[in-house]
């Protein structure tokens, strides 16, 4: 090839779309061109932000509150901050598990206890028997770093399950008006037990008596305990990281697109705010903005760099362009603000690109990020190098108050 063909095919290459919501990195604009695995993987990711919770982790104790388990478990299920559900469904619920476990966070079926599930045998509250449920269960409590024998963790898996794999089961559930209802579907749906009419008919009973024992009331709180983030500069309690496809907002309007497939940017902006102001300020409500002001590029589909300081400016905060430059970043972070970035590549970025937000500086130096597209890397501890080889320049903001 001659030198003059080859000065063509870079100059090509130099405006290939790159990102997430991704981003076209010679003129500024984030393209929406999500692969289908990359939006498989965002539609199928756990809908880990809870708008009430006090945690990083997404599990908040202070609704466990009550003189056995049984009634924390209720009070914690009616709650703002837990389950929010009413009270004959919180019932129903209880009804069932009373049966099953007698609201035992570490009782194995057959008799004993275990800091951790059996296979084949039934486990906790819910009596997860097989591995299919038990190994998530596991897992979600390790990303909240507690005991899987936790009781709050226990009721908070039967919601995330709700949410995720058994989705079907929840609608059903939430359609139903009075406890006897909400008992039989949860039995049949959720639990999916072998229970003889009669004993059915118990688990009925037991949702009936928990209701006229505690229905109509409110729990007062208390001084449940919540997961820290201690020893992670910039990682207060209290940081939210938002699933841009919680179906909260998902499908929400964002330019020409919605916030799922196109709105990283929006989401991560989202995060700073809420932890930079207190207030709760959600993708979609970014999104919005951020369209109405002309940071959504209708011909390309995409972000514009100038998304994030325009938004910071809306939301009283500062933003400036930092580049990538660790030592910037380190401090932004150390002074409590918080870095937007942008990149293409390994999570957690995506293949097209990807918007997150560097929000903490650990002990020995790693980073953590704030990442609307997949749960696991929240949790994470990255190489900066590793960071900063994916990271652009011309979309790398501090974020301050």
């Amino acid at each position: 090839m001659s030198k003059q063909g080859s000065k063509l095919l870079l100059a090509a290459k130099a405006f290939v779309p790159l990102l997430c919501c991704g981003i076209l990195l010679h003129t500024n604009v984030a393209l929406a061109q999500t692969t289908e695995l990359d939006l498989k993987a965002i539609r199928d990711a756990t809908q880990w932000y809870d708008e009430t919770s006090r945690s990083c982790t997404g599990v908040d104790d202070s609704a466990l509150v009550g003189g056995d388990n049984i009634e924390k478990a209720f009070n914690w299920l009616v709650s703002p901050t837990g389950g929010k559900l009413p009270d004959f469904q919180a019932a129903g619920i209880i009804g069932n598990l009373n049966q099953e476990s007698h609201l035992d966070p570490t009782i194995v079926e057959g008799g004993g206890h275990s800091d951790t599930p059996i296979a084949g045998k039934g486990y906790g509250i819910a009596q997860w028997t097989f591995p299919a449920r038990q190994r998530p269960l596991v897992e979600f409590a390790k990303a909240q770093g507690k005991p899987v024998g936790d009781l709050g963790v226990q009721l908070a898996f039967i919601m995330h399950e709700f949410d995720t794999t058994f989705t079907k089961a929840r609608d059903n559930f939430k359609a139903t008006t009075n406890v006897d209802d909400a008992a039989f579907i949860f039995h049949r749906d959720f639990e999916i037990s072998a229970d003889s009419r009669s004993e059915i008919q118990e688990r009925l009973n037991d949702a009936r008596k928990v209701l006229r024992l505690y229905g109509g009331t409110a729990p007062s709180g208390g001084s449940g305990s919540t997961t820290s983030c201690a020893g992670a500069a910039g990682a207060a309690e209290g940081f939210v990281v938002y699933n841009q496809c919680d179906r909260r907002w998902g499908d929400a309007p964002y330019g020409t697109s919605t916030v799922c497939p196109s709105g990283c940017g929006p989401s991560s902006m989202a995060m700073i705010i809420t932890a930079l102001t207190g207030q709760r300020v959600t993708p979609d409500v970014v999104a919005k903005y951020a369209g109405e002001n002309g940071q959504y590029d209708r011909d390309k589909g995409g972000t514009l760099w100038t998304m994030p300081p325009l938004v910071a400016k809306h939301w009283d905060l500062k933003a400036e362009n930092i580049g990538r430059n660790a030592s910037k970043i380190v401090e932004t972070i150390r002074n409590g603000g918080y870095v937007i970035t942008s990149g293409r590549g390994a999570k957690p970025f995506t293949t097209y690109g990807h918007f997150i937000v560097i929000r903490a500086v650990t002990e020995d130096g790693k980073w953590m990020v704030g990442d609307s597209a997949h749960n696991d890397t929240n949790t994470k501890k990255y190489d900066p190098a590793f960071l900063l080889g994916i990271m652009k320049d011309g979309s790398t903001f501090a974020i301050t108050k």
